[in-house]
């Protein structure tokens, strides 16, 4: 869709809104509006300062930007053995004590190269790889490898390649990659509520079910890894099925919570209903997912490619 005939996202909101019969007063507000009264409500500047402006500068002063009045402690001091706890996240697996944090894939003797970020603009992942517009800017995603591997390799400009990755970390038991809530605090907030209804909880039991199946995955995994073997075709089985797994955890819980899911609420699970969608599209979207267990697990053949076996040079003649 050209820029100029695109909507924004209020607007289609609020027409599926009236749509479903649902009322607020955000669905009959401009999405101008709502910013001006988000940022007056913040204390900042209205929306109409702010685009005068340019914006409203929030940068710290000179002086705490370069800590001479102290670091962000109680005693204004440097701390060499902070305290992760408090900032949250993966704090588990920092050092105690400053030091290297190694987060990034090592090449191995079964994967010895280490895959480093694209410089393609317009494929943020597998989602956009077939848009309109990132074929007429990118035509095709492409890889960079240096000459000498290309030489070991026996790999030739315009072939086609296979990359991959160990995607295993990407998530653990909680249902939005490996963060939040589990199957097993649903069944706790479940037996809060003494649900009757056989099919919600013909529900719970699914999802229950579901949870088990994926734990056995991830112990399969883990056995592999300490056996010394790399993580096979298993870890995209295991992504199809825990994305959709903490899709079906958020709604059973959005369910469960009556007319009281409607309402914006704080707790972990309206954060976690509304993040659920973006699961099964970012790191490799369920399709890309069934693509590779279908070749590489079921012996499937792979989509038909007209550009087999051309160099770049041809394959854009064809594309003309």
């Amino acid at each position: 869709m050209p820029y100029a005939a695109s909507r924004e996202n209020q607007l289609a909101t609020s027409q599926m809104a009236r749509l479903l019969g649902s009322k607020h007063r955000a669905y009959d507000m401009t999405g101008w509006e709502i910013m001006d009264e988000v940022l007056r409500a913040s204390g900042m500047w209205d929306a109409q300062k702010n685009l005068d402006a340019g914006g409203q500068d929030f940068a710290l002063p000179f002086e705490d930007a370069h800590f001479l009045n102290g670091f962000a402690n109680a005693d204004r001091k440097f701390h060499f053995k902070p305290d992760w706890k408090k900032f949250g996240g993966r704090w588990q697996e920092m050092p105690v004590l400053p030091d290297h944090l190694d987060v990034i894939d090592n090449a191995t003797a079964q994967k010895p190269y280490r895959l480093v970020a694209a410089p393609a603009r317009t494929f943020l992942n597998s989602t956009f790889t077939e848009t309109p517009g990132s074929l007429s800017r990118e035509k095709r995603p492409t890889v960079k490898i240096h000459p000498a591997d290309c030489a070991a390799l026996d790999i030739k400009e315009g072939d086609r390649v296979t990359l991959g990755n160990e995607r295993v970390p990407l998530a653990g038991e909680g249902a939005l990659w490996g963060r939040g809530p589990t199957a097993d605090d649903l069944m706790a907030y479940a037996r809060t509520l003494n649900v009757t209804d056989p099919i919600m909880r013909q529900r719970l039991a699914s999802v229950y079910t579901e949870s088990e199946i994926l734990r056995l995955i991830r112990l399969r995994t883990v056995s592999a890894a300490i056996k010394g073997r790399p993580p096979g075709p298993e870890a995209s089985v295991r992504k199809a099925l825990a994305d959709e797994h903490g899709q079906h955890i958020m709604a059973v819980a959005k369910d469960l919570s009556g007319a009281r899911g409607m309402l914006a609420t704080q707790d972990q699970w309206h954060y976690g209903y509304l993040f659920a969608p973006a699961l099964t599209i970012g790191g490799g979207t369920s399709e890309v997912q069934r693509n590779i267990i279908g070749e590489r697990v079921l012996g499937l053949p792979h989509d038909i490619d007209v550009e087999v076996g051309k160099t770049w040079s041809e394959s854009r003649k064809l594309s003309v």
